[in-house]
């Protein structure tokens, strides 16, 4: 068996019947590819659509399931794309890892309350218990400075002997005179 060199992938020879340099590039070009026929499907181009006629409809098959909808979290200015692990806030994307995305998941799904440090790292990192103390700082840091770089303020919250919690911005109050 013959491969290439560079990929190891096994190559189909060719052999053509009597002497090949005394074909024209046309006939050797249509006998390789009479050869390749059983491999290579043919493509038949299809002709470009007239300007004033619509594309025609494409039936839609049986067995094919419906367009999936995407799930995404939405807590205020923040958007998680749950099916891509993606996250924007105002339309940037916060470029988070996979842990910071996690981590911003599941303090958006708990809003409603504190969260500990320790349910995090059980229910996050699924650990039993904390090896370092500064693990979870250091992730909260890193996904607050995403949060604002992005545009907006810190939802990121924290409150000693509670835990952590994602609040919403609060509303801009107009000085009076």
């Amino acid at each position: 068996m013959v491969t290439n060199a560079r990929t190891d992938r096994p190559l189909k020879i060719i052999i053509l019947d009597g002497p090949a340099c005394a074909l024209s590039q046309k006939e050797l070009r249509a006998r390789i590819c009479a050869a390749l026929e059983p491999v290579i499907p043919p493509v038949q181009p299809e002709p470009p659509p007239h300007r004033h006629q619509p594309p025609a409809p494409q039936p839609a098959a049986a067995d094919e399931p419906a367009p999936r909808r995407r799930r995404l979290l939405h807590f205020h200015d923040i958007v998680l794309d749950l099916d891509n692990s993606l996250a924007y806030r105002r339309r940037t994307n916060l470029n988070l890892t996979r842990l910071e995305f996690d981590l911003l998941e599941y303090l958006i799904r708990n809003s409603d309350r504190y969260i500990s440090p320790a349910e995090l790292a059980e229910n996050v990192w699924d650990i039993r218990s904390l090896r370092r103390s500064n693990m979870i700082e250091n992730r909260i840091h890193n996904l607050r400075r995403k949060l604002v770089l992005a545009g907006g303020t810190n939802p990121i919250v924290n409150r000693r002997g509670f835990g952590y919690a994602v609040q919403p911005p609060a509303p801009v109050r107009s000085r009076k005179r």
